[in-house]
């Protein structure tokens, strides 16, 4: 796995995805003097992820979900490129699929992990989030299907070429930075 992201280095100006990979890098080496501001801003972020899920109406895991929607909304050098064309190919193209190594490493990681190395059970009370069931309109859910469709894609890649292509697809139908 390669720790530090390039191409896709915007991300680590989101706070949620810098507390998290930030743990998870870190997982099983936190120390006791860091401990407690780790378990504010973990939970800052657990509870961050639920409420955004919340809001758009989206299922599943929380981690997975708050990626899906970087991806989504986040516009880098790449995704602006790649947004409306079929793929291109060149350097930057090959720098992704290498911080997509990484990143899938996150999305798949389980961060029930997290919550036990920092004793506090965070994520694990969230579950397979369910969001409320409102009754026509409440909240304004409409871009939350079209993450949803996303994470699910995402989910099921088997493969770092596959999340890639799905990455694309979505860029490819949907633009970039609209969500």
């Amino acid at each position: 796995m390669k720790a530090e992201l390039m191409a896709l280095r915007e991300f680590e100006k989101d706070e949620v995805f810098s507390c998290i990979s930030g743990l998870i890098k870190s997982a099983g080496q936190i120390d006791d003097g860091y401990k407690q501001e780790a378990v504010s801003w973990y939970c800052d972020s657990v509870c961050r992820m639920a409420e955004a899920a919340e809001m758009m109406g989206i299922c599943g895991n929380l981690w997975q979900s708050w990626l899906a929607m970087l991806f989504a909304k986040t516009e880098t050098p790449f995704s602006l490129a790649q947004e409306r064309r079929k793929e291109l190919d060149g350097t930057l193209s090959r720098v992704v699929k290498d911080d997509l190594e990484t990143i899938r490493f996150y999305f798949n990681f389980d961060l029930k992990l997290i919550d036990e190395d920092l004793e506090v059970d965070a994520f694990a009370r969230f579950g397979d989030y369910d969001p409320l069931r409102l009754e026509n309109g409440a909240l304004e859910r409409n871009a939350g299907h079209v993450v949803q469709e996303f994470v699910d894609s995402l989910r099921n890649a088997p493969d770092t070429e596959t999340f890639y292509g799905e990455i694309l697809r979505f860029h490819y139908i949907r633009g970039s930075g609209q969500y």
